[in-house]
């Protein structure tokens, strides 16, 4: 349920993303991943691709050649490593 009371049906990633949250024990640690993570959410809807139009953006992911998006997607990669080490 949402704060107004609405149900939402997850997907099974969604789901697993809630849950994985809730695991994380209230602390600052938390509080800079919940910031980063809603950055990297805000991100991700609003890319802000400089060949973006009112239907979206030109490519399908981000793996391709916009600057902007292979930037990104390079720091996600550099810290999925980091913390896998």
């Amino acid at each position: 349920m949402t704060d107004s009371g609405v149900a939402l049906v997850l997907t099974a990633e969604e789901r697993a993303l809630v849950e994985a949250l809730r695991e994380v024990p209230e602390s600052p640690l938390r509080h800079k991943m919940v910031a980063l993570l809603e950055t990297l959410f805000a991100y991700s809807r609003e890319p802000r691709c400089t060949e973006a139009q009112a239907d979206g953006v030109p490519c399908e992911n981000s793996g391709s050649q916009c600057d902007h998006c292979a930037r990104v997607t390079e720091v996600l990669e550099h810290l999925r490593r980091r913390v896998a080490e």
